[in-house]
């Protein structure tokens, strides 16, 4: 119970403290955690009640903290790769070609570049 009802809080917090490290406008993080924070937290309530019971219930004291972290691992992993397709389900990769005569970008003139506009 406490790992669901903690899990809200921290994954809220951490949604708003990684914008912020990386100067996220506000607007866009409150866009992004609409967007995101309820399947996150869905994803979080389907694997960590099972996770804490088995960690109690099966696993050695001494043990537990390196259990619960590998099994972290592989949920951030699984995760953030949900996040990047969900991501990429948005964008349109188009392919542009510099011609700043290589004045405005670090690219040689001429250079093709892959960007991602979002829709």
């Amino acid at each position: 119970m406490s790992v669901s009802v903690v899990q809200v809080f921290t994954n809220w917090l951490y949604f708003y403290v990684i914008a912020a490290f990386n100067g996220v406008p506000l607007a866009i993080t409150h866009a992004k955690v609409a967007r995101e924070f309820v399947p996150l937290l869905i994803d979080n309530w389907k694997v960590w009640p099972a996770v804490s019971l088995v960690n109690f219930a099966f696993v050695p004291p001494q043990l537990q903290v390196l259990f619960g972290n590998v099994i972290s691992i592989f949920c951030t992993t699984q995760q953030r790769g949900t996040a990047r397709r969900r991501e990429m389900g948005s964008e349109t990769l188009q392919q542009l070609t510099c011609s700043c005569r290589g004045c405005h970008c670090l690219a040689a003139p001429g250079t093709a570049y892959v960007v991602a506009i979002t829709r």
